[in-house]
């Protein structure tokens, strides 16, 4: 398989995905476990490596790639995968029942 895209597009895409993996992988390897034994990443490495997916999928659909609409649903995907990222890490300000949209299953007892 080859990468679909060529010349300086292609070095800076090649550019992000390096930077993700540094941001994602660097975290989990050297970040230490946070006190409930939750998450291992820090916070702010989690919401780069999520931020430089966003701008990897916007910098592709904005190339013109062959294919524009799978680009755009790709890259609107990702910010609002980015925007649940947020709010999920306590960054943007809503109520926890904001985030309860499903009622809780019964316990088994």
């Amino acid at each position: 398989m080859t990468f679909p895209v060529a010349g300086p597009l292609r070095t800076w895409l090649l550019a992000l995905l390096a930077l993700w993996a540094l941001l994602l992988f660097g975290g989990f390897i050297f970040g230490q476990p946070d006190a409930a034994q939750s998450q291992r990443i820090p916070t702010w490495m989690r919401m780069a490596s999520s931020a430089v997916l966003v701008v990897a999928a916007w910098s592709w659909w904005l190339a013109g790639v062959q294919d524009k609409g799978v680009a755009l649903l790709i890259a609107v995907g990702m910010s609002l995968g980015f925007l649940g990222d947020l709010f999920m890490a306590g960054l943007l300000p809503a109520s926890p029942r904001v985030l309860r949209l499903l009622p809780r299953a019964p316990r088994s007892r």
